[in-house]
């Protein structure tokens, strides 16, 4: 990762085919960050879109200095895309979202302040009633998923696998040079959110939920099919048991 800068705030989205979307998304960023008044960057790292995603990154680029594009040749996993961008990234404090709404921009200041504390801050789906607003075979099985992901790591954390995210780059180093002793590589998982959690306890790091209200897409096609989402979650349970024993070593 980059060495520190003078940009305060890095954030990130991945896009694969986020056109509908990421025009909107990147103004709706820039509409809450900038009133911070700290210098920050918007980095979409695009996996080939074959809608013409990048060239509207491009575009924005053109006309707004704080968005940077990283083009990538081919799909090679949402978390590998995540840690691209914070490579390519400046800023002080890393926040990753999704391309598509579902995590909500005017969450942003919060998260972002939260983390300059050098918390890793969780938006959360679980805090607040109603605020995972999805069908029910989606929302049944996340929340026992996580449920049982507290339970194992005993984190104490509601909600381990929304990818909102925002965390001081040194702590973020921190984990990961953790991570790569114990052979737990976060962000070459979808759920990159659940072992840097489970890194985070094993550290000592300070790890703050603030609620944010999960809406589902309603442009574009989500990524995670049906049986996708399937495997995934059976992918979740035994990964948490993977982790507890690694972090037990």
């Amino acid at each position: 990762m980059n060495s520190e800068s003078s940009v305060a705030y890095s954030v990130i989205t991945a896009t694969l085919n986020e056109a509908e979307n990421i025009v909107e998304l990147i103004e709706a960023i820039a509409m809450q960050v900038g009133p911070m008044g700290k210098a920050y960057e918007i980095i979409v790292v695009d996996d080939n879109s074959p809608d013409g995603t990048a060239t509207l990154v491009r575009d924005c680029s053109a006309a707004n200095p704080h968005v940077k594009l990283v083009s990538r040749a081919s799909a090679q996993g949402i978390g590998s895309a995540y840690l691209s961008g914070i490579q390519h990234s400046t800023g002080r404090v890393i926040c990753t979202m999704d391309a598509d709404f579902s995590h909500p921009p005017d969450m942003l200041p919060q998260l972002l302040e939260a983390a300059d504390q050098d918390f890793l801050v969780l938006g959360s789906r679980f805090l607040r009633r109603g605020d995972f607003d999805t069908f029910w075979y989606r929302w049944l099985p996340t929340r026992f998923a996580n449920l049982w992901h507290g339970l194992v790591l005993r984190s104490g954390v509601r909600d381990h696998t929304n990818g909102y995210m925002a965390v001081r780059r040194e702590g973020l180093k921190r984990l990961l040079d953790v991570g790569s002793t114990l052979g737990v590589r976060p962000f070459d998982r979808i759920l990159y959110g659940l072992p840097l959690v489970a890194l985070a306890k094993r550290t000592e790091q300070n790890v703050v939920e603030l609620p944010a209200k999960y809406v589902f897409r309603t442009r574009g096609e989500t990524k995670i099919k049906f049986a996708r989402g399937v495997r995934l979650f059976f992918f979740e349970w035994a990964d948490s048991l993977l982790l507890a024993l690694r972090l037990s070593e």
